[in-house]
């Protein structure tokens, strides 16, 4: 009896427990922890509260006429936000001399072969390369020599380190530009009719690239024979310049234009009808994009001249609408808000000094149009959208 009265006893105790440990754990589970943040009560910890990384520092730095987008949790914000480390970065930067009589990646000895291979390698990877100006870059047309077929060629005079592959592609630059009077024209179009659908360009700033790079504005029916470049970055407006002539050139074709029904055509729009722009000068304008590396952090001008071919192949007659084909446009468009993301336009630009106050709506109108483009797409092909709200914070376009 004894012991079955203890081995009861024993069980007795053991059930006990066992009841009192899963009162204890449903009582917790109930009352006690935060089933999302797992915070218990009573330590003062309000589960609710955000911290804010990207406080203390600003994110958006600009080298070589580039914007870098730097992540709150990335090694350069860490550096920035820490005033410490912070400090050391200034007297390094305070530290740092370079001499004219020595190579600026190596200033305490003579560049040897490999290293100015090294060094030009790093500027190209870097982007670098893009912005530093030609000694001297000329093409013009000879009128000295002619082709076998009579026809004249075009005799390229090009400053040192220039690659036969830019050459190729001033080549064919000059043999798709029409003459100076369309290329004004319908520059003026562009702003006028295809702009408020397409807003990815300062008409100003663009203007005056234009002329910087073709010559002076003129409605003289004269043939483009030069082009003056400053830098590679210049390929990137004439790539920008050669879609914006072929949009433009398409805003004038209709398949309901009737005569004495629909309105009479101007006389400017009779002249550039008579003047067409064929799809040839966007694989021109391709061969100007394809002189930069995308995958990579890059200029303002290369993005946007990346952004208006996509909107280009979006509308393009013989290429058909965007999402029908087989994916390019969804890589295309999706590499295209990495790139954004890269130089910050999904940022506010008004919370940084670096911004420039009339680019600021320019910025929120390309990101915004990536925006919608992301969800037609999304809704097109039954993919998720890649652009969260969580990522950004610009804020829509607006007049003041």
């Amino acid at each position: 009896m004894d012991e079955n009265s203890n081995s009861n006893n024993k069980k007795n105790n053991n059930n006990n427990r066992l009841s009192t440990l899963s009162s204890s754990a449903a009582a917790i589970g109930n009352v006690g922890y935060n089933n999302e943040s797992g915070i218990p009560p009573g330590y003062g910890i309000n589960p609710n509260e955000i911290i804010n990384f990207y406080e203390g520092y600003a994110p958006l730095r600009t080298s070589f006429w580039k914007v870098h987008n730097f992540g709150p949790l990335s090694w350069v914000a860490i550096i920035l936000k820490d005033s410490y480390l912070g400090a050391l970065r200034s007297l390094a930067e305070s530290k740092r001399k370079f001499s004219k009589e020595k190579h600026w990646m190596f200033p305490d000895k003579s560049p040897t072969k490999s290293d100015k291979v090294f060094g030009a390698k790093m500027l190209e990877n870097e982007g670098v390369s893009d912005m530093q100006p030609y000694k001297e870059v000329k093409i013009h047309r000879s009128t000295n020599s002619e082709s076998k077929d009579g026809s004249k060629d075009i005799v390229m005079e090009i400053s040192l380190n220039k690659r036969d592959a830019e050459a190729k592609t001033i080549t064919q630059i000059l043999k798709v530009l029409p003459n100076r009077k369309v290329v004004w024209l319908l520059i003026d179009r562009y702003f006028k009719f295809v702009y408020p659908f397409l807003p990815f360009l300062d008409e100003e700033s663009f203007n005056n690239d234009v002329e910087r790079i073709f010559g002076k504005r003129t409605d003289e029916e004269v043939k483009i024979k030069s082009i003056q470049m400053e830098k590679r970055l210049d390929f990137a407006l004439i790539g920008t310049l050669l879609v914006v002539l072929r949009l433009s050139y398409l805003s004038l074709l209709t398949n309901v234009y009737k005569e004495g029904i629909s309105p009479p055509r101007s006389k400017e729009d009779s002249y550039l009808l008579d003047h067409p722009i064929d799809m040839d000068i966007i694989s021109v304008a391709q061969l100007c994009l394809n002189q930069f590396k995308l995958l990579r952090r890059s200029a303002l001008s290369i993005f946007q001249c990346a952004l208006i071919m996509k909107e280009y192949h979006k509308y393009a007659p013989e290429d058909g609408c965007d999402g029908c084909g087989d994916g390019d446009s969804q890589i295309f468009t999706g590499m295209l808000i990495q790139m954004a993301m890269s130089i910050g336009i999904n940022r506010e630009p008004s919370k940084f000094d670096e911004a420039v106050s009339k680019q600021s709506n320019l910025w929120r109108k390309i990101w915004y149009r990536l925006v919608s483009a992301d969800n037609f797409q999304a809704f097109i092909l039954g993919n998720p959208p890649l652009i969260s709200s969580k990522y950004y914070d610009t804020e829509l376009p607006y007049l003041n």
